[in-house]
C-alpha cells in the first residue's frame, strides 16, 4: 500500500484536493505529482513562504530539474505568509 499524506480537513486523495483548499491550507502547488512522491518547502519562523527560498528559489530550481520530472512540488506558506 502506498503511502499517503493527509492533511486535516482536507481530502486524503490528491486527485480531490482543490486549488481553492490548499490555498486556504496556506499549501502552494508549484508542481502536482505524477507519483507518489513530493517535496513541500516550510519557511522557517522568521521568514515567510514567498522570500524564504532565494532567488531564483529552491522551489523552482527542483521544478527544472529532469531528474524530478515526476516529483510533487509545495511551498507551505504559514504565519506571515
Amino acid at each position: 500500500m502506498a503511502a499517503r499524506m493527509t492533511i486535516v480537513g482536507l481530502a486524503s486523495d490528491p486527485a480531490e484536493l482543490d486549488a481553492v483548499s490548499l490555498v486556504e491550507f496556506g499549501l502552494h502547488c508549484v508542481r502536482r505529482p505524477s507519483r507518489d512522491a513530493s517535496l513541500v518547502f516550510v519557511h522557517g519562523i522568521l521568514s515567510d513562504g514567498a522570500d524564504a527560498w532565494g532567488h531564483p528559489a529552491w522551489p523552482d530550481l527542483v521544478k527544472a530539474e529532469a531528474d524530478f520530472a515526476d516529483l510533487g512540488i509545495f511551498v507551505l506558506r504559514i504565519g506571515r505568509a
